[in-house]
């Protein structure tokens, strides 16, 4: 079984040479049930239940010989045979006791195995249902623009209209099978960490939403100096996720405002993009990073519902934590923090 653990096996025969020598070589038993309950603490971080069983054993020898040892007459003897019995039975329910609790870790371990397949599986699956989707949804992509430049003079404008349904149907569609795939792949692939200029990458981020949508109103402040080590690529996936929900939340506002900054707390610092925007409800915010789970109508804000997961797939990926706080009609809070060694 891959939890055995050598080290260990030799402490524990390392600990009932010291039990032999205490207590075997010195007959009197009277802390022989504190003594062995060493050897058996030691075994147990083995995690394997036959060494248990095995060092159990051992410390039952040694008490059968430290009584043939012990003193054999008058009060000395008797009061030494009742403390090796009540310590041999001591024995015998810590053992018990430990057997269950490696039993218990046993099974955890597998859970927590199988829980790990059973996730490489389903990111499998949707990468795989997500990359050939495309193949169909290019031919109905094909065919429909096809039909628009063709035959859209034979059609009235009802017959327009339901072809350009059609488009933005598809245009979600591509929408939502990039966002799977990006989920999948992040899952999948290794982490490979620099130093990362946080502040220069939220600006060149903002800069692209400025490019895509000129005419907002916006006020953008990012905090100058923030520096983080982490994967660039999935950062930028993260952050662009994070920046890009603040951009469209904002749009309900005659001036949007967003802000990226840090604070220093004793355990690390902690980063947040700040928005002014439409905000939530805290009592959904266990659904925010769910995906397809969505807290505004897809009429008022379009989406695929994916973003905010990936953000929290990316943050959980270099081992950190991610959460929000926000207010419905005044905007929301997006706080992630990395391990110390990402600093």
């Amino acid at each position: 079984m891959k939890n055995k653990r050598p080290p260990f096996l030799i402490s524990t025969l390392l600990t009932l040479s010291a039990v032999f020598l205490f207590d075997v070589l010195t007959p009197l038993g009277f802390a022989s049930w504190v003594v062995y309950v060493l050897p058996l603490l030691v075994s147990y971080r083995t995690e394997n239940i036959q060494v248990i069983y095995v060092t159990l054993g051992v410390c039952g020898l040694f008490q059968i010989v430290g009584y043939f040892l012990s003193p054999s007459i008058g009060i000395l003897a008797a009061v030494t045979i009742i403390n090796r019995v009540l310590g041999f039975l001591t024995l015998v329910l810590f053992t018990i006791v430990i057997v269950n609790l490696v039993k218990s870790k046993i099974k955890l371990y597998d859970y927590a195995e199988e829980v790990k397949l059973t996730n490489r599986e389903l990111e499998a699956f949707s990468y795989s249902v997500s990359h050939d989707l495309r193949n169909p949804l290019s031919t109905v992509r094909g065919y429909a623009a096809l039909l628009t430049e063709n035959c859209s003079n034979a059609l009235d404008s009802e017959g327009r209209g339901f072809l350009d349904m059609i488009s933005m149907g598809l245009n979600k569609m591509e929408d939502l099978i990039s966002d799977l795939l990006n989920l999948s792949k992040i899952s999948a692939r290794d982490l490979n960490t620099s130093e990362i200029d946080l502040t220069q990458l939220a600006k060149e981020i903002t800069e692209e939403l400025f490019k895509e949508e000129p005419s907002r109103n916006m006020e953008i402040k990012i905090e100058e100096g923030m520096r983080l080590t982490a994967d660039p690529n999935l950062l930028r996936i993260g952050l662009y996720n994070l920046l890009s929900n603040s951009w469209k939340y904002t749009a309900v506002k005659e001036k949007g405002v967003i802000e990226v900054g840090c604070v220093s707390k004793p355990d690390g610092k902690i980063f947040f993009i700040k928005d002014n925007g439409a905000g939530f409800d805290m009592k959904y915010s266990s659904k925010l990073f769910e995906p397809f789970k969505r807290l505004h109508s897809e009429k008022d804000f379009p989406g695929t519902g994916i973003g905010l997961p990936i953000v929290m797939r990316v943050i959980r990926k270099h081992g950190g934590k991610i959460w929000a706080e926000g207010v419905p009609g005044k905007g929301a809070v997006f706080y992630f923090s990395l391990p110390q060694t990402y600093f």
